[in-house]
């Protein structure tokens, strides 16, 4: 996901920027279109700037990456209220919600189109029984990440 300002947009695309806005947040970011404009993001060993790369690799294009910092709301700060895309993941947002903080009204969470996907997975051996330690474990995580879908819906459907 990406965090776009309107105050950037207007700045780099002064006759065009509402229309783009809208169709993002209809179909979701084409960041090919958006690679001349200054990017926060996380570092090179973080999944998601994986799948970033591997998107700009894809399209044959270099982003242009001003800071990368393993801060995630630090992304969202100077996201919202810098000159620059923010590209996050999700979760930063379920934090930022999770504290009680708000998107200001100029800043929008969208989908990034196009992004390759790398799932989380856990593993474990099915043929056997299992400890109960790690059923435990697996009904913790599914809750948790049941509430965080929850969390993102309430809070990003009219931003996503």
């Amino acid at each position: 996901y990406c965090l776009v300002n309107e105050i950037l947009l207007q700045e780099y695309f002064p006759e065009n920027w509402k229309d783009m806005l809208a169709r993002y947040q209809r179909d979701g970011v084409d960041l090919m279109e958006l690679k001349a404009l200054p990017i926060a993001t996380v570092p090179a060993s973080n999944r998601l700037r994986s799948a970033l790369d591997a998107l700009f690799n894809h399209n044959r294009s270099i982003p242009n990456i001003v800071l990368e910092t393993a801060e995630q709301s630090l992304i969202f700060q100077i996201a919202c209220y810098g000159d620059v895309l923010g590209i996050t993941n999700p979760l930063s947002m379920y934090d930022a919600f999770h504290a009680q903080r708000k998107i200001p009204t100029h800043c929008h969470f969208l989908r990034i189109r196009d992004m390759p996907e790398y799932p989380v997975q856990a593993a474990y051996r099915r043929d056997i029984d299992q400890p109960q330690y790690l059923l435990d474990f697996l009904e913790s995580v599914r809750q948790e990440f049941s509430y965080y879908s929850i969390v993102l819906k309430k809070n990003l459907l009219p931003h996503i």
